[in-house]
C-alpha cells in the first residue's frame, strides 16, 4: 500500500537480485500502478465484504446531496480547519462534536486492519483532501 515510488524501488531491487534487465521507467511505472491498484482493489474488496448492510447504507448517505444543503457528508467531513483563533474555536469544536455524533462504520473491520495501513492512509488523507 506504500508510496508508489517505495513500491518501484521494491521492483527494482526484485529485478536486481534475480539478475534481470531493468525495463524501461515507463514500465516500471506502469507495473506500479497495477500493482498498487491490485492492492488497493483486494484491501476495499475485504473491507466491503465484512461491512453489514446498515454500515453500507450509511456509508452511501455520506455520498447524497440534502435538499437543502449544497455539499455532501463527506465533503463536510473533508473540511479542513480554519485558522486557530477564539472567532474559530467554536466552530471547530462544532465540527468536532458533529464529527463524533456520527458514529463509527465498522468498528470490527477497523481492527482487522494493520496499523502500518491505518497510519499510510492517515499520511495520505491530508494531501487527498488539498487536491480534492
Amino acid at each position: 500500500m506504500g508510496r508508489p515510488a517505495d513500491i518501484t524501488n521494491a521492483i527494482i531491487g526484485a529485478l536486481t537480485n534475480a539478475r534481470f534487465e531493468l525495463p524501461v521507467f515507463p514500465s516500471l511505472e506502469r507495473t506500479t500502478r497495477h500493482a498498487r491498484a491490485l492492492a488497493h482493489r483486494k484491501l476495499y474488496g475485504t473491507v466491503f465484504a465484512r461491512l453489514t448492510v446498515e454500515e453500507r447504507q450509511a456509508l452511501d448517505r455520506l455520498l447524497v446531496i440534502p435538499v437543502d444543503q449544497r455539499r455532501t457528508l463527506v465533503q463536510t467531513i473533508k473540511r479542513l480547519p480554519q485558522r486557530p483563533s477564539r472567532k474559530h474555536l467554536k466552530e471547530s469544536v462544532d465540527h468536532l462534536e458533529w464529527l463524533e455524533s456520527i458514529g463509527s462504520v465498522g468498528n470490527g473491520t477497523k481492527r482487522t486492519l494493520l496499523s502500518p495501513l491505518i497510519r499510510e492512509f492517515a499520511k495520505q488523507a491530508p494531501t487527498t483532501a488539498r487536491t480534492g
